[in-house]
């Protein structure tokens, strides 16, 4: 499934840099989607499956996906502005395949089906399930759209709010990819917090906190 999550990206991504009509471009970035999605389930899941210290493997997989998000911005400011948009995606889609390809040759196969696997650390009544799944639910939605939005709207909300200060897609792009990667260091620190902590301890006040703090940067007056 990694391999197909490798190859799939990497040649939908050339594929949306050789698109020629408006459906065509819609069908690549679907395909995009659809491959990416593979990911969570499964390289969770193989990270779960070999963790040592779940909470600091948990952190560092985070790390290195919001570094990826960064180098995403920093990539796509950089190349769109001295290539073309076209090479953008391009570009990214080789490289993806040869990390793909990499992996296939380096990654070891081995037969775990003697091994046990990574026990739950929660036990649910049956009873409960459906509160655990409303709250699953809920969850997911509010952090995957809260992600993408940010993601998708942070490198336009730079170009509008600083473009007194400059108006190069290159510097844009290193500017957003500097705010990724502080937001990606708070991921180890709470991977590390909950190897030593309850998860409630540690999302809990972090939940109570995030909204003020949300509430109070949107009206702020004088911010940036």
């Amino acid at each position: 499934m990694m391999a197909i999550f490798f190859a799939g990206i990497g040649a939908s991504m050339i594929a949306v840099g050789l698109v020629q009509t408006k459906l065509e471009l819609g069908a690549a970035l679907l395909s995009i989607g659809l491959f990416a999605s593979i990911y969570h389930p499964v390289g969770t899941a193989m990270i779960v499956s070999y963790a040592d210290r779940l909470g600091r493997e948990m952190g560092l997989n985070g790390v290195w996906g919001n570094l990826g998000v960064a180098s995403s911005a920093l990539v796509t400011g950089v190349v769109g502005q001295y290539l073309g948009w076209r090479w953008a995606f391009i570009i990214p889609g080789l490289v993806t395949i040869l990390i793909g390809a990499a992996f296939m040759w380096t990654v070891i196969h081995e037969d775990r089906s003697g091994f046990r696997q990574a026990a739950a650390q929660a036990r649910v009544a049956k009873q409960d399930m459906w509160r655990v799944f409303v709250a699953l639910l809920i969850v997911v939605i509010a952090i995957s759209t809260t992600f993408n939005a940010v993601t998708v709207a942070l490198p336009k909300l730079f170009a509008e709010r600083l473009s007194g200060l400059t108006e190069s897609p290159a510097l844009l792009g290193v500017i957003a990819a500097g705010v990724y990667v502080f937001g990606a260091m708070t991921q180890y620190t709470i991977g590390k917090l909950i190897d030593r902590h309850s998860l409630k301890a540690v999302s809990l006040p972090l939940s109570f906190v995030l909204a003020p703090f949300l509430y109070l940067r949107r009206n702020c007056r004088t911010c940036p």
